[in-house]
């Protein structure tokens, strides 16, 4: 069965009532005409270079998005290379934008094969531009572990490796991600 499939298959009721909640579609930043400013280098000691960051505008399939959610995000991402083999993506910000228009009672969204009402995720709104709610849907993904938490339980198993360059890049974004949210180049 098709992810679009499962999804109309959902009924949900939102009440004890005969009501049934609508999964509303998210979408990346791309989709939207915005990106993330991912300009500024940080330098990663442990290859002794540039390290690598950046944001990922997925769509819909089946390499990343198994039913973890409906529609497109955008992934902000720190790559750290401690295996020194591959890298390995460590997920700071999921951002997802909804319609504003759509967020409504008696409607939800997909989020980690979870149906999170859309009060909810209202929460979790950092900005609206042009009638989309962009929300940093990461603690949806991330229930109990922070960036922080999930990076030191890397560092317990890599001990050699110099994790600061990543958390830099996490404080960096932290502290600016509403400034690094622009309208894409044309």
């Amino acid at each position: 069965m098709s992810l679009e499939e499962r999804i109309a298959s959902i009924e949900l009721t939102t009440d004890s009532s005969t009501e049934y909640a609508k999964v509303i579609q998210g979408y990346s930043l791309q989709d939207i005409g915005l990106t993330v400013d991912t300009s500024k280098t940080f330098h990663d000691p442990n290859r002794n270079a540039d390290g690598l960051w950046g944001a990922e505008h997925t769509a819909v399939s089946d390499y990343w998005n198994s039913g973890e959610f409906y529609g497109n995000v955008t992934r902000i991402h720190v790559d750290t290379s401690e295996r020194m083999v591959d890298f390995t993506p460590n997920n700071m910000f999921i951002l997802q934008c909804f319609k504003e228009s759509e967020c409504n009672d008696g409607t939800c969204v997909l989020l980690n094969e979870q149906s999170i009402p859309t009060a909810d995720v209202r929460k979790t709104c950092i900005v609206e531009k042009n009638g989309y709610l962009i929300c940093d849907v990461t603690g949806f993904f991330y229930p109990d572990e922070s960036f922080e938490d999930r990076i030191h339980e890397q560092k317990d198993l890599f001990p050699d490796y110099d994790f600061e360059w990543a958390r830099s890049v996490y404080d960096y974004v932290s502290e600016n991600l509403l400034d690094l949210i622009q309208p894409e180049a044309a």
